[in-house]
């Protein structure tokens, strides 16, 4: 009887751990894309993403200015990738927000002009 306890216990356990690996690989590979043209799409996207902003891209498409809520924004898996498309003179305030990376969470701006790109790595 204690045997067979035991070797429920076991399978259960088991069972548990597949499921969480097959959710957690589900999330980490789940990349999701926004073309952002002001402070309200943006904050719209920042709610429906706040407990992890890993594997986010948000393209900001010649907005005359945007404005980040001050917060605490975690990027713990995945990448956060942000695209400014065409913003000469455009005004983007990350408002004195911080953002935590991850072990495997990465943070990268992008700036796109005239077809050309350049990358920049923030020195968080």
């Amino acid at each position: 009887m204690r045997r067979r306890k035991v070797t429920y216990f076991l399978i259960a356990s088991i069972l548990i751990i597949i499921v969480g690996i097959i959710f957690k690989s589900k999330a980490v590979n789940n990349s999701s894309d926004y073309k952002i043209t002001n402070t309200a799409e943006l904050e719209k996207v920042l709610k429906s993403h706040r407990n992890n902003l890993g594997g986010l891209t948000l393209t900001i498409d010649n907005p005359s200015s945007i404005v980040f809520p001050q917060k605490v924004y975690k990027v713990t898996e995945g990448n956060l990738v942000i695209n400014l498309v065409g913003s000469s003179g455009a005004d983007i305030d990350f408002n004195n927000s911080t953002f935590y990376i991850g072990i495997t969470g990465n943070f990268l701006i992008r700036m796109i002009s005239g077809g050309e790109s350049s990358n920049y790595e923030p020195k968080l």
